[in-house]
């Protein structure tokens, strides 16, 4: 997921990705 969030982040907006990254890594931190 995170290699595929990072090929296609530049079509992404900001906004947008950080609501991803928080998905990805809260999950992971808790």
């Amino acid at each position: 997921i995170i290699s595929d969030s990072s090929g296609e982040r530049e079509n992404i907006k900001p906004k947008e990705k950080i609501l991803i990254y928080e998905f990805v890594y809260t999950p992971a931190l808790n």
